[in-house]
């Protein structure tokens, strides 16, 4: 099945959205920046910066309704490339993955994650998804498998009016 490139977009900036809004309010209250673009390809989508502290690198990952998985490339090859995926590049410090349609989201360490990754791979089946340009490859974990990398979970989160994010 192709990814449909724009439906993804929208979840995403939709999240973004979302999860800009209820990680700014309390009891939270972080301060939200934007990364630049370099530091995006970095794997770094926000800074979340709380008083008195440094700056927390946060990554933010969705899925549309069609999934209940979490998904990490491991992988993606183009016409004129093949790279390692986001997974391995990530210089965050956490990584948000909401699920609008389940009203959840989690708070993933990356240290974690890239601590265990590799031992993952041969125990899971390896998707791939053609993309606009390119494949790209990975793993889905289901949130309950996935435990030992999960420093929070965040429920009841998708209901608030548009007009206050």
């Amino acid at each position: 099945m192709i990814n449909d490139f724009e439906e993804c977009r929208d979840t995403e900036d939709e999240s973004t959205q979302v999860l800009d809004y209820i990680f700014s309010q309390p009891p939270y209250n972080y301060e939200i920046t934007n990364a630049t673009y370099e530091e995006q390809k970095r794997g770094i989508d926000k800074y979340y910066y709380i008083k008195g502290n440094d700056k927390i690198p946060v990554e933010y990952k969705s899925r549309t309704e069609k999934y209940t998985d979490m998904f990490f490339e491991i992988g993606s090859i183009g016409k004129n490339f093949l790279q390692r995926g986001w997974i391995y590049t990530c210089e965050s410090m956490w990584i948000i993955y909401h699920f609008p349609a389940q009203d959840k989201a989690y708070k993933l360490s990356v240290l974690k994650l890239k601590s265990i990754i590799d031992e993952w791979i041969p125990k899971n089946r390896i998707y791939a998804s053609p993309n606009q340009n390119y494949w790209t490859y990975g793993i889905a974990i289901s949130p309950d498998k996935a435990e030992e990398i999960i420093i929070d979970t965040y429920t009841n989160i998708s209901g608030i009016p548009k007009q206050l994010y």
